[in-house]
């Protein structure tokens, strides 16, 4: 989940979805696990300073 979340804050898009895609297929079968990665994915990018 770490991972996924690292990824989404850093708008790394690509690779946060390769990691979620990896992470569902192990954790298929945990329904919370994959609800947990889900909402990590869904963490909004953040915003840099300009």
């Amino acid at each position: 989940m770490r991972l996924v979340r690292a990824y989404a804050v850093l708008g790394e898009t690509a690779k946060r979805d390769a990691a979620l895609a990896t992470a569902s297929t192990r954790f298929k079968d945990q329904p919370k696990v994959l609800a947990a990665l889900r909402q990590a994915a869904d963490t909004p990018p953040q915003k840099t300073a300009q």
